[in-house]
């Protein structure tokens, strides 16, 4: 499996975002930030609108890709219940069904809890304080998706 992006969004907002494989060469640190931006408010977006018409989403498909969701919900520092999604970016795998119940969905799972564990009551507008739980993420991807 070719792992290609994983990243943790709360309330549309991007807290962690890395990219494993990218066809974007840009070096712009400003573009890479509101390229994030837009892709996260986007997915939240449209995550958003098909369970208020009563699906959820667990993944999409394109022509080379599965993007996977996991949703839950986090208290902010207001106490607040925001949305909260994992998400990974893979390349299209012919035993995806497969993969997605025995590797994807349990690693999303995992990865979600153990965020919320360490961030719960957290301000989620101040995203440099997530800076260490990338590490945390990239071992993770090596140890139960390579």
């Amino acid at each position: 499996m070719r792992v290609r992006e994983i990243g943790i969004i709360v309330g549309s907002i991007p807290i962690i975002c890395l990219k494993f494989e990218s066809e974007d060469i840009s070096t712009d640190e400003d573009l890479h930030t509101m390229h994030n931006i837009s892709k996260c408010a986007y997915i939240s977006s449209i995550l958003t609108f098909a369970e208020r018409f009563g699906s959820k989403v667990e993944y999409f498909e394109s022509g080379k890709q599965h993007i996977v969701f996991n949703k839950n919900t986090i208290e902010n520092k207001q106490k607040k219940q925001m949305d909260i999604y994992t998400y990974l970016i893979i390349e299209k795998e012919k035993n995806f069904e497969k993969l997605l119940e025995k590797k994807i969905r349990p690693f999303l799972e995992e990865l979600l809890s153990e965020f919320k564990s360490q961030y719960s009551y957290q301000v989620y507008a101040e995203v440099s304080q997530f800076q260490d739980f990338s590490n945390i993420i990239e071992q993770k991807v090596k140890e139960k998706l390579k």
